[in-house]
Formats: structure tokens, sequence, C-alpha cells
């Protein structure tokens, strides 16, 4: 089995247990209406639940912690 293989079946897997996001950040007035909203940006963002967590990212919580206290 070569690694294209082994990742369909890996990802096979996993994918009932992934969920996609259409994430839309908006610049908004204080105002409930349509006309006074933005669309700044949008990304869909794809979660794959359940998934072992690779060595090299164990440490990643840590520092994004690390950054948003700093917002």
């Amino acid at each position: 089995m070569n690694l294209e293989d082994y990742m369909a079946l890996y990802l096979a897997n996993y994918i009932s247990s992934s969920h996609v996001w259409e994430v839309r950040l908006w610049k908004t007035k204080k105002t409930k209406e349509q006309d006074k909203k933005i669309m700044v940006s949008t990304s869909r963002v794809t979660l794959f639940c359940g998934v072992p967590i690779p060595e090299h990212a164990k440490d990643a919580p840590e520092h994004l912690k690390k950054f948003v206290s700093k917002l």
C-alpha cells in the first residue's frame, strides 16, 4: 500500500466525523439593518473530529493561548 492509498483509507475512516463551516467576518455599525453590514471576509473551515493529534502539533494549544492573550 502506498502513501496515497493509506491517506485515502485514513480519511475514509474519519470522513463521517468531519464538519465544514463557512465563517463570515462582518463589519457592522450599531444597527440591525442589513444594509449597515459589510462582509469583510469569508472562509470555509474543515474540522476533523476524532483524528489523533500528531506529535509535532501537541503543543499548539499552548501557543494559541499565548497568542490570544496578547489580543
